[in-house]
C-alpha cells in the first residue's frame, strides 16, 4: 500500500502505546474486559490527529462500525465530539451505552439502593422458580450451581424490569456491571480462553464459589463503575452530547446514521480473519443475561467457525467481500474529505498467514475510498500445530474520501506495547 508521508507522524503516534497497565484504564475505560479492544491511547490519538487536521475548529463526528465495548466512542466525547457506534453484540450495546452516559451524582448515588431492590426479588424469584432446564444444560457445567442460581435469577429480575420500562437507566447500568463479572464468577480461565480452569499445583481444584457470590461481586463493581461514570462526567467538556449506540451489522448500518449531520471520520478494529470468535468470547454473558446470540453468531466477520465451515479459500473471499461492504455501506454517510482508521491485522487461515493490505487495497477503490497509508507492527500468530508462534503484521491503515497528497512508501513502526489488548 502506498502512503502519505504526512500520516507517519500521527501513525507512529497512535501505535506507541504506553507500557503502563493504567494507560488502559482510566475513566471508563476501565470497566468491562473485550477481549482484543483497541486501546484507548491509540484511538485518543487518532481522534486528535483527525481533527486537527480536518475540522481545527468546530466538533467533529466520529463513527465506529464495530465499537465493542465504546472504546472510540468515549475518546471522541472526551474530546468533544459527537460519536456514534455500531456492533451486532447486544453485550457491546449495553456497556458502550452505560460507558457513554452523563449520569448525574443523584443519580449514581441512588445505584445501590435499586441494587438492593433487585437483588431481594431475584431471592425470592429463586427461592419458587429452579434454574431453567435449558440454561444449566447450555452452560451449567462452566459455573458453580448457587452461583449459576443468582446469576439466572438476578438477570431474569433485571430483563423483566426492562422488558416493563426500557428506559431505566439503573437497570441498565446494574446489568452492565453484572455483565463484567460473568466470566469472574465462572470457571473459565478468562474471556479470550474458552477453557476450564484447571486444578491447582496441589492436583485439587479450585474451591468452589459460595452462595452470595454474584450479589456481592455486583455490588463491588457496581461501587466501582459509579465512580468511573461520575469521574467520566467530569471530564466531558459541557457541549459533549451522549454517544449513539446501535446493535447493527456494519455492513448495514441504520439509515438515521450520518442523515442528521454527516460523518467526519471513522476509527474502528474490524475482526482479524480467523483468530477469533467473538459470540464465543460473550457466550456466558450472552446467556445468563437472556440475550439473544442469534444475529452475532450469523453475521460475525471473519470467525474461525465460518472458516472451519466452509474452508480456508471461500472464508477469505468473504471477508474480503465483508469489508467492501462496510467500506461501501459507510461511504455515502461521510463527509466529502472524511477519513477512515482501520487497526486490523493478517488474518489466519489454517497454519498459513493471509496479508490484509492487499485486501484492502482492493476493496477500498470498490467502495469508494483512496488509500492514503498504512503504518505496520510485527505481532505473533498462535497457529494450532506450532510449538512456536509465528509471525504476522498488524497494520493501521488509513483511507480518505478525497484526493490525497503524493503517496509515498507506508511506515512499519514498533511500538512499546499493544495496539489491542483485553483486559
Amino acid at each position: 500500500m502506498t502512503g502519505d508521508p504526512s500520516w507517519f507522524d500521527a501513525i507512529r503516534c497512535a501505535l506507541d502505546v504506553p507500557d503502563d497497565p493504567e494507560a488502559a484504564r482510566y475513566l471508563t475505560h476501565a470497566f468491562h474486559a473485550w477481549p482484543a479492544r483497541l486501546h484507548p491511547h491509540t484511538a485518543r490519538s487518532l481522534v486528535a490527529s483527525f481533527a486537527a487536521r480536518s475540522f481545527p475548529d468546530r466538533p467533529g463526528v466520529f463513527a465506529d462500525p464495530f465499537m465493542g465495548g465504546g472504546t472510540v466512542l468515549v475518546e471522541a466525547m472526551l474530546a468533544g465530539h459527537s460519536a456514534i457506534g455500531t456492533d451486532l453484540n447486544p453485550i457491546g450495546q449495553e456497556v458502550a451505552w452505560v460507558r457513554t452516559r452523563r449520569f448525574s451524582r443523584r443519580f449514581l448515588d441512588g445505584l445501590k439502593a435499586r441494587l438492593e431492590g433487585f437483588i431481594r426479588q431475584a431471592r425470592l424469584f429463586r427461592e419458587g422458580e429452579p434454574v431453567d432446564r435449558r440454561l444449566v444444560e447450555r452452560v451449567g457445567a462452566w459455573f458453580d450451581a448457587p452461583v449459576l442460581a443468582e446469576l439466572w435469577s438476578l438477570g431474569a429480575i433485571l430483563n423483566a424490569r426492562l422488558d416493563e420500562a426500557p428506559d431505566d437507566a439503573a437497570a441498565r447500568v446494574i446489568r452492565a456491571a453484572m455483565s463484567s463479572i460473568v466470566v469472574k464468577v465462572s470457571r473459565q480461565v478468562s474471556d479470550s480462553v474458552s477453557k476450564v480452569n484447571r486444578p491447582s499445583n496441589q492436583g485439587a481444584p479450585p474451591r468452589p464459589m459460595r452462595a452470595g457470590t454474584v450479589e456481592r461481586w455486583v455490588g463491588a463493581r457496581l461501587h466501582e463503575l459509579s465512580g468511573q461514570l461520575d469521574a467520566f462526567a467530569d471530564n466531558l467538556p459541557t457541549h459533549a452530547k451522549e454517544a449513539e449506540v446501535f446493535t447493527a451489522d456494519a455492513r448495514k448500518p441504520p439509515l438515521s446514521v450520518g442523515q442528521g449531520a454527516p460523518i467526519d471520520a471513522i476509527i474502528s478494529s474490524p475482526p482479524y480473519l480467523g483468530v477469533y470468535d467473538y459470540v464465543q468470547h460473550h457466550l456466558l454473558r450472552l446467556s445468563v443475561l437472556g440475550l439473544d446470540p442469534r444475529a452475532l453468531a450469523d453475521g460475525e466477520v471473519g470467525s474461525r467457525r465460518e472458516q472451519r465451515r466452509v474452508g480456508d479459500v471461500t472464508a477469505a473471499q468473504r471477508y474480503e467481500d465483508d469489508l467492501e461492504a462496510v467500506l461501501s455501506a459507510w461511504r455515502p454517510r461521510m463527509r466529502e474529505g472524511g477519513v477512515l482508521a482501520f487497526m486490523i491485522g493478517d488474518g489466519q487461515l489454517g497454519q498459513d498467514i493471509l496479508p490484509i493490505l492487499p485486501l484492502i487495497e482492493r476493496a477500498a477503490p470498490k467502495s469508494g475510498w483512496i488509500p492514503v497509508t498504512a503504518g505496520s507492527q510485527a505481532r505473533p500468530a498462535f497457529i494450532p500445530g506450532r510449538r512456536t508462534p509465528g509471525i504476522k503484521e498488524e497494520h493501521l491503515v488509513i483511507l480518505a474520501t478525497g484526493p490525497t497528497a503524493k503517496l509515498a512508501a507506508p511506515s512499519h513502526e514498533p511500538s512499546r506495547g499493544h495496539t489491542k489488548r483485553g483486559r
